[in-house]
């Protein structure tokens, strides 16, 4: 039986035991830098994606105020053939651990954190590599960001986004799919856009500061699954957000 040990070091903190068999995912952020955030939108939380469904190593920032909280909702998606404990993390921007945790498969688990100073955070989250199972992070937090930089973001379709358009900073929007996977792609509400070729298409931003897209899928060929979303040249706001009001744009 799953047994939860909460453990109060100075923070907060919370582990999982794991039945026989399985493992907690590693994280990597030796690399990552917390940049410093300001909020572009109003906060709003109205017309917001519900959720994003995810796989991998993924990295979440979040700009608070003073008293604020972290408030996510993540859901592991593995089962017994896929028991790969997700790990988590969250950081202030100097890197230091304030929350950290495994969920086990078929979990939904709540995430909050509250902060006495605000500033950026972030959350470093993961389900491992090859063959990993997916996950879905819903965030309460009005002001956060899911960074593409310097990488790319795996995302599950059908999937709505919203991401940054050429009014902050951002011409373009990279997807790339397998072989015999395939798309369809509403820009702001424009034409459609069918992709039946592997590799990847650069789809143009309007002049807006965030974009909706929202992907669809094709009969034939089979329906992609996965989506590598990237921004090419954009060191402003490499990110997608949950919501039209909820944008952040880096400090330089």
């Amino acid at each position: 039986m799953l047994k939860k040990l909460s453990v109060l070091l100075g923070i907060s903190a919370v582990f999982t035991m794991f039945a026989a068999g399985e493992t907690a995912a590693k994280l990597d952020y030796a690399a990552l830098t917390v940049p410093t955030l300001k909020p572009v939108g109003s906060g709003n939380m109205k017309n917001s994606v519900v959720h994003y469904v995810l796989r991998n190593q993924q990295v979440l920032f979040f700009c608070l105020k003073d008293g604020e909280s972290i408030n996510l909702y993540v859901k592991h998606f593995g089962n017994k053939s896929r028991p790969t404990g997700i790990s988590y993390v969250i950081l202030d921007q100097q890197k230091n651990e304030l929350k950290k945790g495994v969920i086990s498969y078929s979990t939904l688990e709540r995430i909050v954190h509250k902060v006495e100073k605000g500033g950026t955070y972030a959350m470093v989250i993961s389900s491992g590599t090859l063959a990993a199972p997916w996950y879905t992070v819903s965030s309460k937090t009005p002001f956060t960001a899911l960074s593409a930089a310097g990488k790319e973001i795996y995302l599950f379709g059908p999937q709505s986004i919203f991401v940054p358009g050429k009014a902050l900073g951002n011409n373009n929007m990279q997807v790339r799919i397998g072989p015999k996977e395939s798309y369809t792609a509403v820009i702001d509400g424009g034409e459609k856009q069918s992709v039946t070729t592997a590799g990847s298409k650069l789809l143009d931003m309007p002049d807006k500061a965030v974009v909706k897209v929202v992907f669809g899928n094709l009969p034939k060929p089979a329906w992609g699954q996965n989506f590598h979303i990237s921004f090419p040249g954009n060191d402003r706001t490499p990110f997608i957000f949950y919501g039209p009001e909820r944008a952040v744009e880096i400090v330089k």
